[in-house]
């Protein structure tokens, strides 16, 4: 079989897992034949996420007939499953710590971590970007408290590679600078599949 056809009998391109009542197992699919490992990464931790989260237990018809789910609750797994890789693949405390650490939060920095550090797509980045911004202040009063061990390693390892790139300085302005217009690229993308999504929910 084709990937092509691989990926309409799984209902994706990309990615499924489904589980087995019977031996209370899990199978995962993934297309490896993507040429960008950070999309493979991120589908793997997606579908990690439908695992853990329980929803292929709690959701049995995913399993066999998604047709039987409202496209509302098919939103509402996905989201979780994405939130669940985002916190696997560019955990947000040190996302935040990172940031902290220079004084910088805006969602064009937060996309260059994500993208260049955690490297997470373009997309997947982008869309990290907008979610930490969006929560930040709740995010940045409960990250003390939540002060993770392996903070210290990040921002000796950010440090090390990128020096004073988080400061007001020169090569700041020019490491930024790229990334700032792959998320103007990314903002456009995102407004044209958000699009086409109320489109096809008419």
């Amino acid at each position: 079989m084709s990937v092509e056809e691989v990926g309409a009998s799984f209902c994706s391109k990309d990615g499924s897992v489904c589980y087995d009542a019977l031996t209370d197992s899990y199978r995962l699919a993934y297309n490896h034949s993507h040429r960008f490992e950070a999309r493979m990464r991120w589908t793997l931790a997606h579908e990690l996420g439908h695992i853990v989260l329980n929803h292929l237990t709690d959701f049995p018809q995913t399993n066999y007939e998604k047709d039987l789910l409202t496209n509302e609750q098919l939103e509402v797994l996905d989201k979780e499953a994405n939130a669940f890789a985002g916190e696997i693949l560019a955990p947000e405390s040190l996302l935040i710590g990172l940031a902290e650490n220079v004084h910088r939060h805006t969602a064009e920095f937060y996309f260059a971590l994500s993208h260049d550090i955690f490297k997470l797509s373009a997309e997947a980045s982008y869309y990290r970007a907008i979610r930490i911004v969006a929560h930040l202040d709740n995010i940045i009063d409960s990250w003390p408290s939540e002060y993770p061990n392996v903070f210290n390693k990040y921002i000796d390892d950010f440090l090390v590679k990128y020096g004073e790139v988080g400061n007001d300085s020169f090569a700041s302005h020019i490491w930024l600078k790229s990334y700032s217009t792959e998320f103007e690229k990314q903002k456009l993308l995102a407004a044209e599949r958000e699009g086409m999504c109320r489109y096809a929910r008419r």
